[in-house]
Order: structure tokens, then sequence, then C-alpha cells
């Protein structure tokens, strides 16, 4: 299909939003018929039919109404920058901002502050949904983006993420629903809660904090986790003193155990439809020989492999082949690929690395990623518990 002319555009771009043949060619000082010839030449490079006549006014088709909005948008887009480069003085630079829809205004303004009202300065911005600006900003339309959506982050990305600033969220309730004190499970599960819609940052976080405070009540263990010890004190302060009203008493408690034996062997993975997973793959395996110290041996099978890693060790290993026994998982990367949501170029992954016996890159992710990638640990049989305490 060939580039519309855009002389042709403009003027379908004007008898659309006129209604009327007559009407948009006294508008353009053009004579009924010729005007009636170019629309006809659009329709035919672009292969549908624009209008359908009713009455003596026209009314777009369905294909109308999808030229008619990229119409919008380019004349729009045309009528900007005639705009910014009238205004535009010498050695004037343009700074193009996109900022999430749902984003404070406030925050906006502050982040903004610094160049607003310099005379060297431009600033254009732009609001607009996450995939709007994204793509604004792989089409080089936009020189920053401001959201509290972090886009994926894997081997195929391209963007490079700054963390801003954080915003303090709050619980708020009667005091009638602080009596009896619960454990934060419990309060969450019997309460009823007023939260923002999944998509958004905001209840990620939120879910995102319910999975990592929890309480057991028999042994009065809070387990947190954050990066570092100050946070985990600070939130289990917060879990003691301010929701469960009891004394707090920071003692050491055990660390995350993984256990990798459960890679040896080909791996089902069992995920929920809801949390959208297409597959998950094991990109690597390290191993270490039980009768041998200091050997080590990797295996890797890339996600174009047409095979996984399992049939690829036994093809090309045979009977040497590691994962037939003698040898213990000491590392494994796996990758989880998400479906493609609408509006996306391609689904995103979360990539897992999981060391022997307390290491994993899950707080490195972000809050949603990390309560997907908790749930799913546990029931693979990769995150167990560890009755050890281990010193920071």
């Amino acid at each position: 299909m060939a580039i519309p002319n855009l002389h042709h555009l403009r003027l379908f771009h004007a008898v659309a939003h006129d209604g009327t043949l007559t009407g948009a060619a006294r508008w353009l000082n053009l004579s009924p018929s010729a005007l009636s010839a170019q629309l006809r030449a659009l329709e035919a490079a672009l292969g549908h039919d624009l209008f359908e006549r009713r009455g003596r006014g026209l009314v777009l088709t369905e294909a109308g109404r999808i030229a008619l909005d990229h119409a919008d948008a380019i004349f729009r887009t045309a009528e900007d920058l005639t705009a910014i480069l009238r205004q535009h003085g010498p050695g004037q630079r343009a700074l193009r901002v996109g900022a999430l829809a749902t984003l404070s205004r406030n925050f906006q303004l502050e982040f903004l502050r610094p160049v607003l009202g310099r005379p060297d300065v431009e600033v254009v911005l732009r609001s607009g949904s996450q995939a709007e600006l994204l793509r604004g900003l792989e089409a080089l339309a936009l020189d920053a983006v401001l959201t509290n959506l972090a886009p994926p982050r894997d081997a195929a990305s391209r963007y490079l993420l700054h963390s801003l600033d954080r915003q303090p969220v709050s619980l708020i309730g009667t005091p009638a629903r602080a009596n009896p004190p619960l454990p934060l499970d419990v309060r969450l599960a019997s309460a009823p809660l007023i939260l923002p819609t999944p998509e958004t940052a905001l209840r990620a976080g939120f879910d995102a904090l319910a999975a990592r405070l929890t309480y057991e009540p028999a042994t009065g263990v809070i387990e947190v986790v954050a990066s570092d010890r100050e946070s985990r004190s600070e939130m289990a302060q917060f879990l003691a003193r301010d929701l469960l009203g009891v004394e707090f008493r920071d003692e050491k408690v055990p660390m995350r155990h993984y256990d990798l034996a459960v890679l040896l062997a080909p791996h089902s993975f069992p995920t929920d439809v809801e949390d959208g997973i297409e597959r998950v793959e094991v990109r690597q395996l390290r191993l270490m020989p039980i009768d041998a110290v200091g050997e080590r041996v990797t295996l890797e099978c890339l996600s174009k492999a047409d095979r996984n890693i399992w049939t690829m060790a036994e093809a090309r290993l045979g009977p040497g082949n590691p994962l037939s026994g003698g040898w213990v998982a000491t590392q494994a990367k796996l990758a989880t690929k998400f479906h493609r949501k609408p509006g996306a170029r391609r689904g995103r992954t979360l990539p897992l690395t999981i060391t022997m016996p307390h290491g994993c890159n899950l707080k490195d992710q972000t809050e949603e990623e990390q309560v997907i990638g908790e749930k799913y640990l546990r029931r693979w049989g990769i995150l167990v518990d560890d009755p050890v305490v281990v010193e920071d």
C-alpha cells in the first residue's frame, strides 16, 4: 500500500470534520466535484471507502474513523512543530517530556521546575498512557518519560531507568478496625478494602508489601523481605508496633534457602492463567561433582534453542551427562516469559538467577515481579524454609 498523499489527507480531514462535501468545498475554495475526485483518489490509495452517504450528509465508515484518528494526530503534530519553531529563538533547545496521565501533577511540576522559565529551553510536556509514551520514546519524539510503572527490563529492552522519588502510602481506616490486634494477613483477608486497580503501580506496591510482611502468631516471628538490614528492621517495627500492637524485639531470623535439586530432572513449572505467563525456561545450570573439589560444569541453553536444557544435555553428553547423577546444581538461571499485552511490541521476561544456598536476584526486580517470583519459586520447590540463622 502506497503512503497516502498528505494533500488528499488534508482534504479528507476537512470533509470529515465538516460532515458535508458542499460545506468543506466552500471552506477549501474548491468545487464539490473536484473535492469528490480527490477523496476518491485517497480511498483508492487506502483500499477502503471512507464515507457513506446518509441523506445530504456524509458519515464515516469504520475505516474512515481510523483514518480520521491518524489524520488528527498528524496535523496536530504539524501544528505543534510550527508553534515550537515559531517560538524557538537562537540557541534555544526543546526538552520533550512525556508523563503518565495518572502521575501526580505536583510531582511533574517539581521535576520540571529547574528548567521552567529558562530562555534557552522550550519545555514540551505530553500526557498519555504508558504504551503511547514508550512508543514516543522509541520514535525519538520524546527525550524522557515520567512514569511510576516500570517498563520491562530484559535483554531486549533499551530503556535506561532512574529512580527519582518515592511516594508514601497509608492504609486508612476507622479506630474500630484496629481492635482487636490481628495478624496483618488475617486483617487484610477479613477487612473490606478499597484498593487501586491491579494494573497501577500503587496496587503492585501494596500487594508486594503484603507479600513481604508475614507474621506467625505461634512463634512470634516476623518475616520481612528487604534489600538491607535497616529497611528490614524498620518494616518489622511498623508491623509489630503499629499494626499488631505488640513489643518488637530485633532478633536474627532464618534467611531464605534455595534448593536446586528439582532442576536436575525435567520440570513442568506449573503456573496460574491469571498471571499471564507463557512459559518458563531453564537457561543455565552450573553443576559441581559430589566427589571432587574445585571442578564446575556449566550447561547453557539459549532462548533460540529448539529443545530444553535436559534434552540438550542428554543428546550432547550421552552417558557422561552430569544431570544423570553424581552432580549437584549450585546455580541456575531461569527466564519466565509473559504473554504480550495489548499495545506492547513483545512480552516481558522476568530473569532470575538463583545461587545455592541463599542467593537470588529477586530483590533486584520490581515489586510486582518480586511477588510473582516468590510465589512460583515456592510452588516449584526451589524456595524452601531454612531453620538455620545466618548472619548478615
